[in-house]
């Protein structure tokens, strides 16, 4: 699942998420069309596209493109967890149902072998991948360049929170859910960011507090890191928006940028509002709902 994270562990997210368990191929059978073709293809459907990336084997995405659209439409980069692949993630989340009424783009990258490479001592080419990808679908003409942001659960939130990170500045905004941070890369990135963050404090696998051998996942010393870069006022406001729901607002952030952190009391190591649904509470809210509501605004912020 993550790196430095016990068997057991590896074992209950499994269970826990159905990560690795019936993973489904693409819904398409012919085969994958250069990235930079999929406006072309085949509106309200999902589609394998592929990338050339420097120094890699080919590699591969699904990519959803909504019916009706109305200009360059706004493009979310949905990552997945360990284990599983872009496929799995499009059915876990909802995110192309939640595309199609609300008209935007969701890519579902695919990593090689069973996990995104996010910690400092792995290379790049996860993120040399996810910048080609992006250039590649910018090319179709029918995505806007300014409106790109990126959503990742589990290993794939320490995914979207590298990309976010490595200094080329492609995102509007961030969601990460049930992310594991503490082995990231120092962050390069120049502009400001808007980030939510999404994390159950019951996680036994990503821990909300961090774990004896990772002090530095403690999320919302993350999220406060991110409320410093981005200049923001150093309290949060406080917010009970559902029971087990608490939100954490930073104001006043540089380039109208936004940071927010939903503390799920009692959630564990999951998406909220996922199909299937998770073991463990249900918590009455969507990270689906909720990643798009924080997203669907956002533009690159100015330099």
């Amino acid at each position: 699942m993550l790196v430095g994270v016990p068997i057991c562990l590896l074992l209950l997210v499994v269970a826990a998420t159905g990560l690795g368990v019936n993973v489904p191929a693409s819904r398409s059978s012919s085969p994958a069309a250069d990235a930079a073709r999929a406006c072309a293809l085949h509106p309200g459907t999902t589609v394998r596209i592929s990338v050339a990336v420097e120094g890699q084997a080919a590699r591969s995405a699904l990519v959803h493109v909504p019916r009706v659209r109305h200009g360059k439409l706004a493009l979310v980069l949905a990552l997945h967890g360990a284990y599983a692949n872009g496929a799995f993630m499009e059915r876990y989340s909802g995110l192309s149902r939640l595309a199609e009424r609300d008209g935007f783009g969701v890519v579902y990258p695919d990593a090689t072998g069973p996990r995104w490479r996010i910690s400092s001592d792995e290379d790049g080419s996860d993120v040399q991948f996810l910048d080609a990808l992006v250039d590649r679908l910018m090319a179709g003409g029918c995505f806007d360049g300014r409106r790109v942001s990126a959503v990742g659960v589990s290993n794939g939130g320490g995914m979207a929170a590298r990309f976010a990170c490595a200094g080329d500045d492609r995102l509007a905004g961030l969601v990460t859910v049930a992310g594991a941070y503490g082995s990231l890369p120092a962050c390069r990135a120049h502009r400001a960011l808007s980030v939510l963050e999404i994390h159950g404090t019951a996680d036994a696998v990503v821990p909300y507090r961090g774990a004896p051998h990772e002090p530095a996942d403690d999320v919302v010393g993350w999220v406060q890191g991110w409320a410093r870069l981005d200049g923001c006022a150093p309290v949060p406001q406080r917010t009970q928006v559902q029971v087990r729901v608490l939100r954490l607002d930073w104001s006043r952030c540089r380039a109208g940028t936004a940071v927010a952190h939903l503390r799920l009391d009692g959630g564990t190591h999951a998406w909220p509002g996922a199909d299937p649904p998770d073991p463990g509470p249900q918590l009455g809210i969507s990270a689906s709902q909720e990643a798009w509501s924080f997203l669907r605004g956002r533009r690159l912020a100015a330099d």
